[in-house]
C-alpha cells in the first residue's frame, strides 16, 4: 500500500534530491564509490526521486516488524536503530532532504494501516 502511495506521489510530485540542488551538499555515495552506478544504472533509476523517502519508509516498516514480531532484545534493538540509521544514511548522502523522510514515514504508517484494516476485514 504505502509502496502504491509513494509511486503515485514521485509521479505527480517529483522532486529533485539535495545533490541535484545548488546546495553546497556532497553525495557522499557517488563521490567515494563507483558501486552506485553499477548496481543502479542511471537508466533504471528516477534522478528526481526524492519525495517521498521509500527507503526511509519501508526500513520503519521493517523496524516495526522486528519489534512486534520478536522478543530477542537483539533483534528488538535492531527494529529500533534500523530506521534512525537509514534516516542519517539518505539525508547525510544528499540524497533526501528530512521532510522525505517524515514524508516516506507517514506514507508507510498510512500504508500498514490501511493493509491491516484490510486484513482484518478478511478474518
Amino acid at each position: 500500500m504505502s509502496g502504491a502511495i509513494g509511486i503515485i506521489l514521485l509521479m505527480l510530485y517529483p522532486v529533485a534530491p539535495p545533490r541535484l540542488t545548488d546546495l553546497t551538499v556532497l553525495d557522499t555515495v557517488t563521490t567515494y564509490s563507483n558501486l552506485y552506478h553499477v548496481l543502479q544504472p542511471a537508466w533504471l533509476t528516477n534522478q528526481f526521486a526524492a519525495f517521498p523517502s521509500l527507503h526511509f519508509g519501508c526500513n520503519l516498516l521493517i523496524g516495526i516488524a522486528l519489534v512486534r514480531e520478536t522478543r530477542h532484545p537483539a533483534i528488538r534493538a535492531l527494529g529500533f536503530t534500523s530506521p534512525i540509521i537509514m534516516l542519517l544514511a539518505i539525508v547525510l548522502t544528499a540524497n533526501h532532504y528530512f521532510i522525505d523522510a517524515v514524508a516516506g514515514g507517514a506514507i508507510a504508517l498510512v500504508g500498514l494501516a490501511v493493509s491491516s484494516k484490510i486484513t482484518r476485514n478478511r478474518a
